[in-house]
């Protein structure tokens, strides 16, 4: 429904707060998965125009892996509440994918 969209687009209300977050939050864990799973090759993103962005720029040339950069980007780009940030950080902090895991134990 259009007015949901809407809504949603102008996160004025909790409820779009929190699916904004939740949207954001998504994909930052999705990057994450696909750094530890090598899904993708992160590091080679050729003809990605998101690497213009100066924040982007900043984030990675201080040594952040791409996984990494986007959460970080998210943290400082989408103030997170309390609850969405400490999410953010256990996923920067640790490893989330358990094929990743079960692949580090053999």
């Amino acid at each position: 429904n259009q007015a949901l969209i809407e809504e949603f687009e102008a996160r004025e209300t909790k409820e779009a707060l929190f699916a904004h977050y939740c949207d954001k939050l998504e994909c930052d864990l999705q990057s994450k998965l696909y750094g530890e799973e090598n899904c993708v090759d992160l590091n080679n993103q050729e003809g990605n125009r998101t690497v213009e962005n100066p924040l982007v720029k900043e984030l990675l040339e201080s040594g952040m892996s791409w996984a990494e950069m986007w959460l970080a980007f998210g943290q400082r780009v989408y103030n997170y509440d309390p609850n969405f940030l400490e999410v953010s950080n256990y996923a920067m902090n640790n490893e989330i994918s358990t094929l990743a895991k079960k692949q580090n134990k053999s």
